[in-house]
């Protein structure tokens, strides 16, 4: 069954603050679907309407979904290319002012993440915001992770996606590479630094992401992508030698943690 449907429900609009495209992409994800369902429809004080694309899940993804079919302005569900084609659907159909990509399992940090961002910063001229992730760990525990410089932009993705705002208009002018199967999100990031984009880094925890993602377990495809995209942003820089590296570092942490015990990984955040 394909479908797509514009509920024609009204976005929650604040007459201050910008619009935001809140987007979830999903395919059979029933265990963590709900979660992110509620994080996002709990933002307050904000102006946001809520569009989710979905694969065409066949294990109760969607069932879970009509339960809040009220809050959701735009349900996508058919097959699809992949995760970069479903993000590029979402940006085709989005009205909003600035797009953030929630996609199942990933949460807001808090229920007033938005209207602290807008509400406390003046974003005339920018063009990407981002700003911290907690890390959060199969037994409970939680890590604070800070971005990196941009000036270290070539050395891959230096901030969390999902703890990224967008303009929608520059979106809509610059979508995902679906060539890139784990990386375009990198792509994306890196054509607009590299196109003198105005970015704005915003001190507050944005979003909370749980390990062991797509790009988690298959670093190599990743670094390898990292590499081909940095060597085309950012000629000049020694690309192969530091992703090589970050190949060999990232094998050799994933040894480790297989042998110590969480509370250890954590400690010495691996």
């Amino acid at each position: 069954m394909s479908s797509s449907t514009q509920n024609g429900i009204e976005p929650f609009i604040s007459p201050k603050l910008p619009l935001v495209s809140i987007v979830t992409v999903v395919l059979n994800d029933v265990v963590n679907i709900e979660k992110t369902v509620e994080s996002v429809i709990s933002q307050i004080d904000c102006s946001f309407e809520y569009i989710v694309i979905d694969g065409q899940s066949t294990d109760g993804t969607l069932n879970v979904l009509s339960k809040y079919i009220n809050n959701i302005e735009y349900l996508s569900s058919e097959k699809d290319g992949g995760i970069y084609f479903a993000m590029n659907k979402a940006i085709d159909v989005a009205k909003g002012q600035w797009m953030i990509f929630m996609n199942s399992g990933d949460v807001f940090a808090s229920p007033d993440v938005l209207a602290s961002i807008f509400e406390k910063n003046n974003m005339m001229g920018i063009d990407v915001i981002y700003g911290q992730r907690n890390i959060c760990y199969g037994n409970g525990q939680v890590r604070r992770e800070f971005p990196g410089k941009l000036k270290d932009i070539w050395k891959g993705m230096i901030f969390s996606h999902q703890s990224l705002l967008t303009r929608v208009e520059v979106l809509k002018k610059n979508k995902f590479n679906c060539q890139f199967k784990l990386a375009s999100d990198y792509n994306l990031i890196a054509r607009l630094y590299a196109n003198g984009l105005k970015f704005c880094y915003v001190p507050i925890i944005i979003s909370s992401i749980s390990i062991n993602g797509a790009s988690d377990l298959n670093r190599s495809v990743v670094f390898n992508e990292y590499c081909e995209i940095s060597s085309f942003y950012f000629p000049g820089k020694r690309q192969k030698i530091f992703f090589t590296l970050k190949l060999i570092d990232g094998v050799l942490r994933g040894l480790v943690k297989k042998c110590l015990p969480a509370s250890l990984v954590r400690w010495f955040q691996l």
